[in-house]
Order: C-alpha cells, then structure tokens, then sequence
C-alpha cells in the first residue's frame, strides 16, 4: 500500500463513521503534537526498529484497520469475523 492509497483508506475509514469533524487541521495538528513532540525522531527510529525487526509496515497499518474497523464499525456496516 502506498502513502496515496493509505491516505484514501484512511479518508474513506473516518468518512464512514462521520469522523470528518474531528479530522480539521487544528484537531489533527494538537493531536499530533500531544501524541508526539518530535515526530521526525519518533519516526525515524520507528522505521529503522520496523526495518530491524522486518516487520511489514503497509500491512501493519491495514491490520490496525482492520481490529479498528471491528471495534468501531461504520454506520450501518455489517462485519463478518470470518
């Protein structure tokens, strides 16, 4: 999954469970300072600990959605757990 794709999917995750309002650029910018300080560290030391320990980061992400999807289902949605 590349970074267009991921953006799209993450769109289209917050779009069905009407969070558009909470997504605003001041709502997202406090929540990435609170999350963190300084994320060009935390990210690079994140992508070289996922490079070290060869962990698949796109799927990684897509797994998330998918638990976050079961735990906070669309309106109207139906889920299957397989």
């Amino acid at each position: 999954m590349d970074i267009e794709s991921l953006q799209q999917t993450l769109r289209d995750f917050a779009a069905a469970r009407h969070w558009q309002r909470f997504h605003t650029p001041k709502h997202l910018s406090t929540a990435l300072m609170v999350a963190a300080a300084e994320l060009a560290d935390r990210l690079f030391h994140l992508l070289q600990l996922a490079d070290q320990c060869a962990i698949d980061q796109p799927a990684a992400v897509a797994g998330k959605l998918v638990r976050t999807a079961i735990k906070h289902p669309a309106a109207g949605a139906v889920l299957s757990r397989g």
